[in-house]
């Protein structure tokens, strides 16, 4: 998902292999990122740093951790429009 046309190439690689294929979503840096990669149809993805922050997780910022665990969650759960 970083690519700036990563939610084309999803798109294609679902034309392209139907449901044949689970097709994945590397490198979501956002919830709006992961947002359009299931809007796009993506089956999995896979989770960036700014989504868990390295020195939150080092300060043992417990609180913060579980709010975006809970956040991403939701979203991964949600019914796609």
């Amino acid at each position: 998902m970083n690519s700036p046309d990563a939610v084309a190439q999803i798109r294609e690689a679902i034309a392209t292999a139907g449901s044949d294929m689970n097709i994945g979503a590397g490198t979501v840096t956002s919830l709006e990122r992961l947002d359009q990669a299931l809007e796009a149809g993506a089956d999995a993805f896979g989770v960036g740093s700014p989504l868990f922050r390295r020195d939150r997780i080092e300060a043992a910022d417990w609180p913060w951790l579980q709010s975006r665990c809970e956040a991403f969650k939701q979203l991964a759960a949600s019914p796609q429009k």
